[in-house]
């Protein structure tokens, strides 16, 4: 599968487009190109004003493809051209997706939302922070940032087994 972020707003009827959350001026606008069916426009519907990450993964040995959007994340089926997960309960900035247990991470400004087969089952809040961002995972632990207001970034280690975090002195 290919995909291109489009920088302006399509002709509309130039391809299929389907509108994902409410349309704005601030949505992000995609051009999927799948390998076996007709290039369609997607509409992704911004978070919130102010959150500009975007980032889109592709699912392996599948149709299914991530998309954050300025807050908003999506995972949408590219060949059937359905929504399959969105999640409303806060903005995002980043997220890990772990196939093979049916888990995604789900990281905000000051939580890390978990959910399991599209389910939430965990979120972590730790206190005092402004930002939370994923870097990889390495023998089941999913390593990150937080960032302490007045003291910087600071590494965090989270299990995905136990679902068990640390970061400075603290466990969540």
């Amino acid at each position: 599968m290919n995909y291109e972020i489009l920088k302006k707003i399509p002709i509309s009827g130039e391809y299929d487009e389907i509108h994902f959350g409410k349309n704005d001026v601030h949505s992000l606008w995609i051009k999927f190109y799948p390998v076996d069916s007709d290039c369609w426009f997607g509409s992704f519907a911004s978070g919130s004003v102010g959150v500009s990450n975007v980032k889109i993964i592709e699912h392996a040995n599948s149709s299914q493809v991530s998309i954050l959007a300025y807050g908003a994340y999506y995972i949408v089926d590219i060949k059937s051209k359905t929504l399959i997960f969105h999640p409303t309960d806060d903005y995002f900035n980043d997220f890990k997706i772990i196939p093979d247990e049916n888990l995604i991470f789900l990281a905000s400004y000051y939580n890390i939302c978990i959910f399991k087969e599209y389910k939430i089952i965990k979120k972590i809040k730790p206190d005092f922070i402004d930002g939370i961002r994923f870097k990889e995972i390495q023998n089941d632990v999913l390593l990150g940032e937080i960032y302490n207001p007045g003291i910087d970034w600071s590494d965090f280690e989270l299990n995905i087994k136990t679902l068990r975090m640390k970061w400075d002195k603290s466990e969540y």
